[in-house]
């Protein structure tokens, strides 16, 4: 997470890397980016590491994940703490929901098969970084928000919660 109004950052990764670096030495510069060009400036080596990624095999051809996982992640539905319109796991209210994604994580996959385990119908709503999915939501674009269960977002309460993850780190394959 990175706060515009303060420039700093916070969040699982964060404090994970800033641990890491006790150890190691290493300095990192933080790049906040959509994810796909993350990964593609991953690729061309741009930047060397991304975290917060569950495993799937079209990543697992062009990357290296880290031998051991950083944690496991149950991703949640949140909405805004104000909005009475549905309840916690009250699936029936769910259909129809405007649901905001970020486009190209594991979560963008995960939604179709939770939403047809629990019969509701959703509008996707792809975004391409989390401070825009985060203003979706405050400005009601978007009924709810489909997040990492390694992210906090102020003012919202949960829906339902997603089984959990396991989250790895990733470089390119020649590091």
């Amino acid at each position: 997470n990175y706060d515009t109004t303060t420039g700093e950052y916070s969040g699982y990764n964060y404090d994970y890397l800033k641990a890491v670096s006790q150890f190691t030495g290493w300095e990192y510069e933080f790049v906040i980016e959509p994810l796909a060009n993350c990964l593609d400036d991953l690729q061309q080596g741009k930047i060397d590491l991304i975290g917060n990624l569950a495993k799937n095999q079209e990543r697992e051809k062009l990357f290296l994940y880290t031998n051991y996982d950083a944690g496991r992640a149950a991703p949640r539905l949140v909405t805004q703490i104000t909005n009475t319109r549905y309840a916690f796991e009250d699936f029936a209210s769910f259909n129809g929901m405007k649901i905001g994604v970020i486009k190209g994580s594991y979560l963008e996959q995960a939604l179709p098969a939770f939403a047809a385990a629990h019969h509701f119908t959703y509008q996707l709503k792809l975004f391409q970084q989390p401070q825009a999915l985060d203003s979706a939501l405050i400005a009601e674009q978007i009924d709810a928000a489909l997040i990492s269960g390694l992210r906090t977002l102020n003012n919202t309460r949960i829906l339902s919660q997603l089984p959990a993850e396991t989250v790895y780190f990733i470089c390119a394959k020649d590091k």
